[in-house]
């Protein structure tokens, strides 16, 4: 059972009048509960939504949904939010920058999307920025996405594991939530991989595994630590307004990471 806790008598009716929980339409004022402190303790197993407030007012906070606890508000920032998981997990931004550039050479497109994936957290921005701010959604638990009478909406059916969903109306459009979601899951399919090989390697008897088995995820784990080595170093000479030619940035990162040098 999805947990509505926090949610004002008020609100609660709408839901049970329309069948539709309106995450759109969801404001702070429709949540009982107040978090305050810059470090609120967070469920992220079951985090559902996070809603940015500030296109209400400058300082909106958000409002965090988790299927256990239910709804809160903190005066942190939705990014701030995520943060919090980002800064203490073992993937952080420039993980996920990596594997967008992954993605895009892969699909031969460019993606504008940043997601965060970390195990059951598949987090995508959702609707247009706000205040410098998104809302994000967590795809793990989707089940469908259908359209509605707004071309800017979408129906969400989310699935508690128990047989029984529960129907959101969500700020983005059919098409590009159905994107953002495949992309979070094949984000989320390679964490898995990379994450196997990492703990077959510290495992005894590692060497006994043949290395074909294996191959592929070797490869495509390496290449996404020289892509984030790459993009780590590329945004720092950015920085401070530092140019070198594409090609020399990847040898100079692919030397230090062989332990030599470029000279």
């Amino acid at each position: 059972m999805i947990s509505l806790r926090g949610l004002t008598t008020k609100f609660r009716n709408e839901l049970q009048r329309t069948g539709v929980l309106s995450l759109v339409k969801l404001r702070p004022e429709d949540v009982t509960l107040e978090i305050p402190g810059d470090d609120p303790e967070i469920d992220w197993e079951h985090v559902l939504y996070i809603k940015n407030c500030r296109e209400y007012t400058k300082d909106g906070g958000t409002i965090v949904w988790t299927a256990t606890g239910g709804f809160f508000h903190t005066q942190l920032s939705a990014l701030k939010v995520i943060n919090l998981r980002a800064n203490t997990g073992v993937v952080c931004w420039l993980d996920m920058r990596a594997y967008r550039e992954l993605i895009e050479r892969k699909m031969h497109q460019k993606l504008t999307m940043l997601p965060y994936v970390l195990g059951a957290l598949r987090l995508v921005p959702i609707g247009n920025r706000k205040g410098n701010q998104y809302s994000w959604l967590n795809c793990t638990t989707i089940n469908t996405i259908n359209r509605t009478a707004y071309e800017t909406r979408s129906e969400v059916m989310l699935d508690d594991g128990l047989g029984e969903g529960l129907m959101l109306e969500v700020g983005e459009r059919p098409g590009t939530l159905k994107k953002k979601a495949m992309y979070a899951t094949y984000i989320y399919r390679n964490e898995q991989q990379h994450l196997g090989l990492i703990q077959s390697q510290h495992r005894a008897g590692y060497a006994g595994i043949p290395y074909r088995d294996q191959a592929e995820v070797r490869a495509a784990l390496h290449g996404l630590h020289i892509e984030r080595d790459v993009l780590l170093v590329h945004l720092a000479f950015d920085n401070v307004d530092y140019q070198m030619p594409a090609n020399q940035l990847h040898k100079l990162v692919v030397m230090i990471r062989q332990n030599s040098r470029l000279n």
